[in-house]
C-alpha cells in the first residue's frame, strides 16, 4: 500500500501547532516537507512527527532554531552524543537551580502544601493500598501500524492527558516490557460517551487492593526495573494483576525527571 501523506494543515494539527510554524521551519531548512505534490502542495510523512518532537524538546532545552538545525545536520554519532550530553548538563544545572530556589522558598515560608514533605525519602519500592477507580482505556496500541500509532497517541495526549500506559502481565512475564497495550485516561477527562466511542475508548475499573509501586533508579534500564518488581512479587508470594501501569507524562509528580514509576496490583497466590 502506497504511503499516505499529510497536508501542511493536517500535519500541523497532528503536531499541535499552527501552519505558520511549519512554514517557518521549512523556510529556514529546519523541517521541510518530504515532498511537493504535482499541484505544488507541501506533503509530510508521519515519520517526520518524531523529528518535530525532537525539535520541540531541544527548544525546551534552550537551543535556538539555528543550533537545532546544525544539530540535525550532524552525521557523526559521536558528535551528536557529545552535543546531547552538553544539553543534558545544561538541563541538570537548570534543574539544580530550580531545586535550590524551591528549598529557599520552603525554608523561608514553609511548605504551603501540608503534604508537600510527605514523599521525602520515598523508598524506591513500596506497597500502597488503593481504592477501586474508574478509567478509560484507549484502543489497543500494539495492533496499530506505525502511522495509526503516531496519530492515536498524538490525539489522545492532546485531548485527554493520559496518566499511564498499561502493559499486560503476560507480556511482562515474557520479558516484553516495551509492548504497550493501552493508554490509561482519567475518568474526569471525558464526560461524553459519544466522544468516547469516537476515540474508541473503553470503560475500565482498576480494582481496589494493595499495589506494589517501584521507582526507576538512575542508570537502571526499564528491563531491570521490571525484573526488580517481579522479584519483589515473588518474594511476597504474590502474582501480578491484569496490568502493569507505567507512568505517562507525570503520573507521579515525585518521580525524578526522565525516570519511570511502575505500579502493579499484588494478587496473593492461592
Amino acid at each position: 500500500m502506497a504511503e499516505q501523506f499529510y497536508s501542511t494543515g493536517q500535519f500541523a494539527k497532528l503536531c499541535g501547532v499552527k501552519k505558520q510554524t511549519l512554514f517557518h521551519y521549512d523556510d529556514i531548512g529546519l523541517l521541510s516537507p518530504i515532498q511537493i505534490a504535482d499541484n505544488g502542495y507541501r506533503q509530510y510523512s508521519y515519520r517526520q512527527y518524531e523529528t518535530f518532537l525532537l525539535i520541540t524538546c531541544l527548544k525546551e532545552a534552550g537551543m535556538s532554531l539555528k543550533q537545532i538545525k546544525a544539530f540535525l545536520a550532524l552525521e557523526d554519532d559521536k558528535t551528536c552524543s557529545a552535543r546531547i550530553a552538553e544539553v543534558m548538563r545544561v538541563l541538570d544545572g537548570r534543574i539544580e537551580h530550580l531545586v535550590n530556589v524551591k528549598r529557599v522558598l520552603e525554608s523561608t515560608f514553609g511548605a504551603m502544601d501540608p503534604g508537600a514533605s510527605a514523599d521525602e525519602g520515598k523508598p524506591d519500592l513500596e506497597v500502597v493500598s488503593k481504592p477501586a477507580e474508574s478509567f478509560w482505556l484507549s484502543r489497543r496500541l500494539d495492533t496499530l501500524d506505525d502511522r495509526e500509532l503516531v496519530e492515536t497517541i498524538s490525539q489522545l495526549i492532546k485531548r485527554f492527558e493520559p496518566v499511564a500506559v498499561c502493559l499486560a502481565s503476560a507480556d511482562v512475564q515474557r520479558g516484553e516490557v516495551d509492548r504497550q497495550r493501552y493508554l490509561l485516561i482519567p475518568d474526569s477527562k471525558l464526560m461524553d460517551a459519544g466522544e468516547a466511542a469516537g476515540f474508541g475508548l473503553m470503560r475500565f475499573e482498576r480494582p481496589a487492593g494493595d499495589y506494589l509501586v517501584a521507582h526507576q533508579q538512575p542508570d537502571e534500564d526499564v528491563s531491570t526495573l521490571y525484573r526488580r518488581i517481579n522479584a519483589e512479587l515473588s518474594a511476597r508470594s504474590a502474582l501480578p494483576g491484569v496490568f502493569y501501569y507505567e507512568e505517562f507524562f507525570g503520573i507521579d509528580a515525585t518521580a525524578a525527571p526522565g525516570l519511570s514509576t511502575v505500579m502493579v496490583q499484588m494478587v496473593q497466590k492461592q
